[in-house]
């Protein structure tokens, strides 16, 4: 049964890159090749498939972590997210598959997956230091990015380093033009119904770094990993923003 100690193997001391699907993670697909060499774990959300095909296969790379939440219709669960996260676990090789909806998916489904697989992912509830868990870090966000930087976080690694995390501005209230903020927003489009992130945006930029400052005494850590993030334009203004040249100086 994997645990947090697989976690660990993967991230512990090293940069943790968590590739979100904005819109400025273009450049991060201009300027992939820039960060080949860098001992970087590459990390990403429900639509990894793409930041794998699109952006990290230029380097011969692919995500170590992929983390599947925030469901979606039925429809896509089922033709969507979980063939590819069954093809991702059936790869085997240098991924942890982080999953935290798997209760809420289908029974049919849940038995593919939880029955045949169980060995090879990781719930979320699994992953604990003492009887803390991810969850007992209110970042009181309730978001995916939340919950996949206090897993990161677990792992000790050496700093985090967000990509494409741009946030939607107030202004935008869902739909379409929620849609055009999405990196190869064509691909992403079928596969997503809930376009709202605005809220998500007020809530990480109000609440999330008393969290994340928090993790410290929460988890019993020996330190707290440097947090930037990388995306041109963001307006999640809570976090040190960096340049692409900066993250190149800051990544070893």
């Amino acid at each position: 049964m994997l645990d947090i100690n697989a976690l660990r193997q993967r991230m512990e001391g090293r940069t943790v890159a968590i590739v979100a699907q904005g819109k400025s993670v273009e450049e991060l697909e201009r300027r992939i090749g820039e960060f080949k060499d860098k001992n970087i774990c590459w990390v990403s959300f429900s639509n990894f498939d793409i930041i794998d095909d699109y952006i990290l296969s230029k380097i011969g790379k692919r995500c170590e972590m992929v983390f599947n939440a925030a469901p979606q219709e039925p429809d896509v669960e089922r033709l969507v997210r979980v063939p590819n996260l069954i093809k991702v676990i059936d790869r085997g090789d240098l991924v942890i598959t982080v999953i935290n909806y798997i209760t809420r998916l289908k029974d049919e489904l849940k038995i593919d997956l939880l029955e045949q697989r169980r060995d090879k992912f990781i719930l979320v509830r699994e992953i604990k230091i003492g009887n803390k868990m991810p969850y007992n870090l209110n970042f009181g966000t309730n978001n995916t990015m939340s919950l996949v930087v206090a897993c990161v976080l677990m792992a000790n690694p050496q700093n985090i380093v967000l990509f494409g995390c741009d946030g939607v501005p107030r202004e935008i209230a869902g739909g379409e033009p929620t849609v055009q903020t999405y990196y190869k927003h064509e691909l992403i489009r079928p596969r997503k119904q809930r376009w709202s992130l605005h809220h998500d945006t007020d809530m990480t930029n109000q609440k999330f770094m008393e969290g994340y400052n928090g993790a410290v005494n929460m988890f019993g850590l020996s330190r707290l990993p440097q947090l930037y993030n990388c995306s041109p334009g963001s307006v999640l203004t809570c976090f040190q923003t960096v340049s692409y040249d900066a993250a190149l100086n800051i990544i070893k």
